[in-house]
C-alpha cells in the first residue's frame, strides 16, 4: 500500500472510530474543570465575551452535593441569578441559634431581613450551568470526561481525560478540594500534596412535614453545634419539607462520618429537633478544606477557582460566594490575558489580585476566628449569650454583614472588658501584611510583586446591640452560610 493511501486509511480511521466532537474541541479557547458554581459562572462571563468555552462535569447533571445549601441574601449582587432564588428558594432563614460544646450555652439571634436563603446545591448549580450554555458555553458530562491531569505546553494546555486528549489555550481548574489544576500548580512550585487540611463532611437531607419545620423552627431558623463530639461543628438547617443535617469534622483526624452523623442524629432527636428516631443509611460526602486559601492560584495559562484554591470559609467552611465571585474574575483577567495574547503568569496575575483585594482579608481573619472559637468556644457564646452587643458582632460574623476583617478590632475590645489578659493574649489576630513586604505567591515568577491589601478594612460604627441595619443587593461581599 503506497503512502498516500496509508495516510487516507490513517485520516479514514479516526473519523470513523473518534468521536466527531472530540475533534471539534481540540481548540477550545478556555476548558472549565468542573461545572460547580466556580466554574460555571467563570464559563458564562467568559462565553458572554464569545470566547469559545468548554465545560467538563465528570457527574451528569443535575446532581446532589454534600453543601448545607444556604445562600445569603448577596446572591442578588449577581442580578441574573435574583428571578431564580426568588422563585425556587426552600426557605428564608432569620433566626439562628449557635451552642458551644458543652450544649449549655448558646447565642440566639433574630432579624427582620433574609439572613441566607435555603436551596438544594443539585437545583441551584444546575441553573448556573444552564446560564452559562444560553450565554455560549458548552458542556461534555459523565465519567468517560473526567480530568486525569493538566500538562503545559508550548501553545497552550493538554487536558488528559478517560476519553481521550483536549487542548485549550487557558485552563480553569474548578474541579474542587481535588482539582487536577490545583495539584498541577502545587508541583510546578515545588509543594507537597498536603491534604492535612481537609476532611469529609457527611451530609444528608431528612424529608419531614412543612407543619413540622414551621412550628420546631420557627423562621427557618438555622444550628449550629460548635465543637460537637469534637467536630469543628455540626448543623441544621430546615427547609421546605426537609432538614439539611451534616457534621464538619476536624481535620487531620480519622472519623467514621457516618457514625459521627449517626451521634449527631440522636442528639438531635433527644432535643427535639428530629420528629423521630431515624438510622443513617445514605449520605453524601465531600472533602472540606479549612486551612484559607493556597499561596498560588494561577500560573502559566491556568487558573484556580472556588475550593480548588481553598477560598473556603476556615470558620463556617461556606465557599459559594467565593466560588461565584473568583469564577467572576478569573474570567475577567482570561479575557484581557486572551486579547493581549499572552496568557503566562504575568498576564493572570491580577487575578489573585482581584480575590486578595475583595476577600482576602477577611478569609484569613476567619482563619483566626475559626481558632478562637475552637479554644475558647464555651467562654466567647457564654459571654455572647448575656451580652447583647457581643450577640450582635457575633451575629454580623455569622451571617456575614461585616467583614471578618472589619469586626476584629471591636470584638477584641469588647473581650478585653471581661476576659482574662492571659487568655486574651491567645486569642492572636489578624496579622496584615507589612506596607512593602512582598507578597508570597510571587515569587515562583519574575513578575513585580502582587501585593494584597496593606490596612485592615475600614471599621463601621454599629448600633448599641451590635446588629447592622439590613443591606440592599448592592453592598460589600459577604459569605454564604
Amino acid at each position: 500500500m503506497g503512502r498516500m493511501a496509508r495516510l487516507y486509511n490513517g485520516i479514514h480511521y479516526l473519523f470513523i472510530h473518534l468521536k466527531p466532537n472530540l475533534l471539534i474541541l481540540m481548540d477550545s479557547d478556555v476548558i472549565v474543570i468542573g461545572a460547580g458554581p466556580a466554574g460555571s459562572t467563570a464559563a458564562k462571563f467568559l462565553a458572554e465575551k464569545g470566547l469559545d468555552v468548554l465545560i467538563l462535569e465528570k457527574d451528569k447533571l443535575p446532581r446532589d452535593k454534600a453543601c448545607g445549601g444556604g445562600v445569603v441574601r448577596h446572591i442578588h449582587r449577581f442580578d441574573y441569578m435574583s428571578d431564580f432564588i426568588n422563585d425556587n428558594h426552600l426557605g428564608e432563614c432569620k433566626a439562628h441559634k449557635s451552642y458551644d460544646r458543652t450544649l449549655k450555652y448558646c447565642v440566639e439571634y433574630h432579624t427582620d431581613d433574609v439572613m441566607f436563603y435555603n436551596v438544594r446545591r443539585r437545583d441551584f448549580d444546575h441553573q448556573l450551568v444552564q446560564f452559562a450554555l444560553e450565554s455560549g458555553a458548552r458542556l461534555e458530562q459523565g465519567a468517560d470526561n473526567m480530568v486525569l491531569d493538566v500538562k503545559l505546553e508550548m501553545d497552550g494546555v493538554k487536558v488528559h481525560t478517560r476519553e481521550g486528549d483536549l487542548h485549550a489555550k487557558v485552563v480553569i481548574g474548578a474541579g474542587g478540594a481535588m482539582d487536577p489544576v490545583a495539584r498541577y500548580i502545587r508541583r510546578s512550585g515545588g509543594k507537597p500534596d498536603d491534604m492535612s487540611d481537609m476532611s469529609i463532611s457527611p451530609v444528608f437531607e431528612y424529608p419531614v412535614e412543612q407543619s413540622y419545620v414551621e412550628e420546631t423552627y420557627p423562621d427557618y431558623m438555622s444550628y449550629f453545634h460548635h465543637g460537637f463530639d469534637d467536630s469543628v461543628y455540626a448543623w441544621v438547617f430546615p427547609k421546605r419539607e426537609m432538614l439539611n443535617i451534616g457534621v464538619w469534622p476536624k481535620p487531620g483526624i480519622r472519623v467514621n462520618p457516618k457514625e459521627k452523623l449517626q451521634t449527631y442524629v440522636d442528639h438531635l432527636y433527644s432535643v427535639d429537633l428530629m420528629p423521630e428516631e431515624y438510622t443513617v443509611d445514605k449520605y453524601l460526602g465531600a472533602p472540606l478544606p479549612s486551612a484559607g486559601p493556597v499561596d498560588v492560584t494561577y500560573d502559566h495559562r491556568m487558573i484556580i477557582v472556588g475550593d480548588a484554591a481553598r477560598l473556603v470559609s476556615p470558620l463556617t467552611g461556606e465557599g459559594i460566594y467565593y466560588a461565584m465571585e473568583s469564577g467572576r474574575m478569573a474570567a475577567l483577567s482570561i479575557e484581557e490575558a486572551l486579547a493581549k495574547g499572552s496568557p503566562n503568569a504575568s498576564a493572570l496575575a491580577p487575578y489573585q489580585e482581584m480575590w486578595e483585594s475583595t476577600f482576602g482579608a477577611d478569609l484569613r481573619a476567619m482563619k483566626s476566628y475559626a481558632r478562637d472559637v475552637a479554644n475558647h468556644g464555651t467562654m466567647l457564646i457564654k459571654m455572647a449569650s448575656d451580652d447583647k452587643q457581643l450577640k450582635g458582632l457575633f451575629a454580623n460574623l455569622f451571617m456575614g454583614t461585616v467583614g471578618a476583617a472589619g469586626m476584629r478590632s471591636k470584638v477584641m475590645m469588647r473581650l478585653a472588658i471581661d476576659v482574662p489578659m492571659d487568655i486574651l493574649k491567645t486569642i492572636n489576630p489578624l496579622s496584615h501584611r507589612k506596607p512593602g513586604e512582598r507578597s508570597p505567591h510571587t515569587d515562583r515568577f519574575e513578575e513585580p510583586p502582587i501585593d494584597g491589601p496593606e490596612d485592615e478594612e475600614p471599621e463601621e460604627d454599629l448600633p448599641d446591640d451590635g446588629i447592622r441595619p439590613p443591606e440592599g443587593p448592592d453592598s460589600g461581599p459577604v459569605a454564604e452560610t
